[in-house]
């Protein structure tokens, strides 16, 4: 803990009243002159509460070494000079086992330094060094009460001395652990702000990346399929214009799906598409699409749309049927999406493309196989983002993606990995 210098003149200026005053008081009343010892020691005891938490267990020392002098000066005027008491009493009203000339003095110049310090030991160092001064202190007292209490008052005086040095230890202590365990809820919610805001970080940039893995799927596929559409109905466009209507019927219906598709992601982008602007009516606000997304069921409308652009796939799915899960469904859905438009890219013309789906216990395997197709020559290379954002969709299931050469083409396989039962394991 730590205190500032108006602090600590404060608890100096409030201990040298306090002890000048008792001993006013005092006098006042008959009970004891003021010496100029006990003023003198005040004021040096005082001056050394000034600087207590630079080195309070010095202090400490100096302060006894200064009490035990000024009760040693002391004794050599007046007989029976207690130093550690820390009250004052009437004679008169004395019990009987004291003798009215043994009554002590008001002196409570050293203990109620000692006190001070031993409460800024508590606070300022550790236990191990708040229990070796106190018990320095304690000592003290008890070698006080020995030597200048008064007859028949010594065990009163060094009972109530180290009770109030005891009573001090404690209070140091107390206050530190408290102080110690704010500080450490402090340091927990910083802690917990800081991995909350971390976590609402990840959570924003996994959702993007999501986002972004979406967008990829659709516009790749969609404009895939379009440019490819785009080419049939302009080469069939003169020997047969029945075809190349259809071709363009397709193409305009395959737009039209990636157009909805894109509005449903850039609305959900759009946190204030859903607010209503200052005087328009709720119904009025435009929102994103409701439609379902994608899933394992539309996988037949999908072949359709890669056959109309002129590949030969056939689609094989194996076992019972998926979990009723959007997320496993749209990433099946979308794995399948991705490794055929890269066919349909990189493999055009390609006689033989076989797409499985297997659902076994605990896993879903998705494979793809195609054989070499005729390259077209404006198709470029890859970027490899289509295979990063298959694993990372892979990778919510705790699945894997291979990809690589076969003797007759390309494979890509898949396999996510579901609870035996069917439940999800993320």
């Amino acid at each position: 803990m730590q205190f500032t210098g108006a602090a600590n003149i404060l608890v100096a200026a409030g201990y040298v009243v306090v002890v000048q005053g008792l001993a006013i008081l005092g006098a006042l009343d008959g009970y004891t002159p003021v010496s100029a010892i006990g003023i003198v020691e005040t004021l040096l005891i005082g001056a050394l509460l000034l600087i207590r938490t630079r080195a309070p267990v010095v202090l400490l020392g100096a302060t006894l070494v200064i009490g035990t002098a000024a009760r040693l000066a002391d004794s050599g005027l007046e007989r029976n000079s207690p130093v550690v008491t820390v009250y004052t009493f009437d004679p008169s009203t004395a019990p009987p086992i004291f003798d009215a000339a043994d009554a002590p003095r008001i002196a409570p110049v050293a203990l109620a330094a000692v006190a001070i310090l031993v409460v800024t030991i508590g606070l300022e160092r550790g236990s191990r060094v708040l229990l070796i001064a106190s018990c320095a202190a304690a000592a003290y007292a008890l070698a006080s009460a020995l030597v200048f209490g008064g007859e028949g008052a010594r065990t009163l005086d060094a009972a109530r001395s180290v009770g109030v040095i005891v009573l001090a230890a404690l209070i140091g202590s107390n206050v530190r652990d408290r102080l110690r365990w704010v500080v450490e809820l402090e340091d927990r919610a910083r802690r917990l702000a800081l991995e909350r805001d971390q976590r609402e970080q990840l959570a924003v940039s996994s959702e993007r990346n999501r986002i972004a893995r979406e967008m990829h799927d659709i516009l790749a596929h969609s404009l895939s399929v379009m440019v490819t559409l785009a080419d049939g109905a302009n080469r069939t466009l003169a020997r047969d214009p029945e075809r190349a209507r259809a071709a363009l019927e397709r193409l305009a219906g395959t737009g039209r799906e990636a157009l909805a598709d894109t509005r449903r992601m850039v609305g959900m982008l759009r946190e204030d598409s859903l607010v209503p602007e200052a005087g328009e009516p709720a119904d009025d606000v435009p929102s994103a699409p409701l439609t379902p997304h994608p899933a394992v069921r539309d996988l037949s409308g999908l072949i359709d749309s890669f056959a109309a652009a002129g590949l030969l796939v056939s689609l094989e799915v194996e076992g019972p049927p998926l979990p009723d899960d959007t997320s496993l469904q749209l990433t099946v859905y979308r794995i399948v999406q991705e490794c055929l438009t890269n066919v349909l890219r990189y493999a055009a013309g390609s006689p033989r493309i076989r797409v499985e789906v297997a659902h076994r216990p605990g896993r879903v395997r998705i494979a793809v196989d195609n054989d070499k197709g005729a390259r077209s020559d404006r198709a470029a290379d890859g970027t490899g983002r289509g295979l990063i954002g298959l694993r990372e969709r892979a990778a919510v299931f705790n699945g894997t993606v291979e990809a690589g050469p076969t003797p007759t083409g390309w494979r890509v396989e898949a396999v996510l990995h579901i609870g035996s039962n069917g439940e999800i394991r993320r």
